[in-house]
């Protein structure tokens, strides 16, 4: 009898240990099979470039940025990354924005357990450091534009994004103003995005007294590396034009996860989020010319639409009753940063790809100003280049995202400019 039992309990036991295993199984699988619900598609670089992705480009996502160099000073990293796959399941990111094509989806406010992270109901990154709502000074309002590096994309708490950092050290310094900051910036938003995104902004009642505009990097990087007009440019054309096509591996692999998420109540369960299931639509991205000549256009039409943009944010301000700044981003590649090991080793690994990219920000940026100063009317941009000249420490995670202790010098830079420029 007692052997029975021992044998019923070791059989129990085997039962419960294939099922765990054909469980884990299945639920790695269907972890590594899962698309992304905010995910633009899957594209196909043809040639050299398609190595150029930011994770090989970067210190890596996630755990292994907490733990990179430039997050040395920042132990927080760790349990930031722990809460941030749970404060992205809580919230929608993007939405189509007629015009403007992309958008954050305005949504209920969502804040992180830890509190580290949050956005408002426009779908905007929070912006802390806008003194107390009692005061009785008068409000100035200053809106502030550009892609991922403004907007908080990230390893980077709702307190170290340039916007808060800003509002805190005019807010600290400025005895007449309570000022009052918002963040209007967009992963992937170049100049001309800027433009579209503020007139939406304006259109809705939303005035500001101060718009500060940190752009440049994106220009660059889309219109004269990758020869497209914005991010996810050859995606854009393929929907418009048709080719976006689902390759028949991928409708078998929707067919199956399906059925096996579908079938098992326990394993919805255990992924504790829901996803998006659907195909993944392809499109091709063909590897741009760097013949010096067509490099040269591409640099030319770029710094000439940047200076479009620029005048068009005046003529806005000078209609809604607005002053701007508009920066132009330093970068890894920008002025004489003495470079640590790690951001060695990511110059490299990007020179390796393409070993012109300094001389493409270099020559852009360079066009810029020189087409500003034939301006009788010059524009207000700002040049950031030489900013971490005199940072010996890691704050680069890719050639254009720093850590916060970067954020500081840049929040700095533009707080001393509006103190100047803006009084």
């Amino acid at each position: 009898m007692e052997q029975r039992l021992i044998n019923v309990l070791g059989s129990l036991a085997l039962i419960v240990l294939i099922c765990g295993t054909i469980f884990a199984v299945a639920e790695g699988v269907a972890r590594m099979l899962i698309e992304d619900p905010y995910s633009f598609g899957m594209q196909k670089s043809m040639g050299p470039l398609a190595e150029l992705n930011w994770e090989k480009i970067s210190v890596g996502s996630g755990m292994a940025r907490a733990k990179s160099q430039a997050y040395a000073e920042h132990p927080w990293a760790v349990d930031y990354v722990k809460e941030e796959e749970k404060y992205n399941s809580m919230r929608s990111r993007y939405t189509y924005d007629p015009f403007g094509l992309w958008a954050p989806k305005s949504d209920d406010a969502v804040t992180s357990s830890n509190s580290m992270i949050s956005t408002n109901k426009l779908g905007y990154r929070s912006t802390l450091g806008s003194g107390e709502t009692e005061d009785q000074k008068p409000v100035r309002n200053i809106f502030f534009l550009g892609g991922s590096t403004m907007a908080g994309d990230g390893l980077l708490r709702d307190r170290d994004l340039i916007p808060s950092l800003v509002c805190e050290m005019l807010n600290a310094a400025n005895t007449r103003y309570r000022f009052v900051c918002k963040n209007f910036a967009v992963s992937g938003y170049s100049s001309t995005n800027e433009v579209l995104g503020l007139t939406g902004h304006l259109k809705a009642g939303r005035i500001p007294d101060v718009v500060v505009s940190y752009t440049g990097i994106n220009d660059v990087w889309y219109s004269v590396v990758l020869n497209q007009p914005h991010f996810k440019g050859a995606m854009f054309t393929a929907l418009i034009e048709g080719t976006i096509r689902t390759e028949p591996y991928e409708r078998i692999r929707y067919r199956l996860l399906q059925m096996v998420l579908d079938g098992s109540v326990l394993l919805r369960w255990a992924l504790n989020r829901q996803y998006v299931i659907q195909p993944v639509s392809a499109y091709r991205v063909e590897t741009p010319s760097f013949d010096p000549d067509h490099v040269a256009e591409r640099i030319d039409a770029t710094a000439m639409t940047m200076v479009e943009n620029y005048k068009h944010l005046r003529k806005l301000g000078q209609a809604y009753g607005f002053k701007y700044i508009t920066l132009l981003q330093p970068h890894m590649f920008s002025g004489q940063k003495p470079l640590t090991e790690e951001e060695t080793g990511l110059s490299d690994r990007i020179l390796d790809v393409v070993p012109i990219l300094p001389s493409i920000f270099k020559d852009t940026y360079k066009t810029v100003l020189g087409i500003d100063r034939q301006n009788p009317d010059a524009l207000q941009i700002f040049d950031l280049t030489t900013l971490f000249d005199e940072v010996s420490s890691s704050i680069f995670v890719d050639f254009m995202h720093v850590s916060p202790t970067g954020n500081k010098h840049v929040a700095q830079k533009i707080t001393d400019i509006l103190h100047t420029k803006v009084p």
